[in-house]
């Protein structure tokens, strides 16, 4: 994926059920945020950082809208529940939360609201918390938007999102390719695989 709205980037993400690695590439950096097989981690230019468990827990593929809502329906430890109709960005919506209220750390880092087109139940927008690794009470709300699907291998997959971080901007992403099942070792989600 390529990243616009900041300094020319590539984006790109790996993910195997709850394991995932996220990396941006520009041409002064390279960030990688790992989930380690549960003792997730961020490099940024070859210097490992651990973080939290529960940083993990809060970076699910929600720019991969399916991919996440097949898991969520999956997972029994979660509580859906319908909020109502809406609007995103002028378009009737319906609301959606999803939160792991299993535990303390699940309810503070895993709430979200799905928007969904009230016409098509298309994906509009999902709403998120961004904790910061000291504190996981302590979080940026963000959003992601979704345009333009395409269907791959059966999955509505969108070849245009935004990130929206609080004041930290909103830069805009191109999906350019997306594979899926395509085997991958499970050394890559950990941080001395990800180097």
């Amino acid at each position: 994926m390529s990243a616009t709205g900041q300094p020319n980037s590539t984006f790109s993400w790996i993910g195997a059920g709850t394991e995932f690695r996220i990396e941006n590439d520009t041409s002064n950096s390279t960030s990688v945020l790992l989930s380690g097989h549960g003792s997730p981690a961020s490099v940024v230019n070859g210097a490992l950082t651990s973080l939290n468990y529960f940083m993990a827990r809060a970076n699910p593929p929600f720019y991969l809208p399916g991919v996440r809502l097949v898991q969520e329906l999956n997972n029994q430890l979660l509580t859906i529940q319908y909020i109502g109709t809406t609007t995103s960005h002028g378009i009737a919506a319906v609301q959606v939360h999803v939160s792991d209220d299993s535990d303390t750390q699940g309810s503070q880092v895993t709430p979200h609201e799905w928007l969904f087109d009230a016409s098509t139940f298309v994906p509009l927008e999902v709403q998120l918390r961004l904790p910061a690794n000291e504190d996981p009470t302590f979080y940026i709300s963000a959003s992601l938007d979704f345009w333009q699907f395409q269907n791959i291998n059966g999955l509505l997959v969108p070849s245009q999102f935004s990130l929206s971080e609080g004041d930290l901007g909103t830069p805009s992403f191109t999906s350019t390719s997306v594979v899926f099942n395509s085997g991958v070792p499970q050394s890559v989600f950990d941080p001395q695989g990800g180097q």
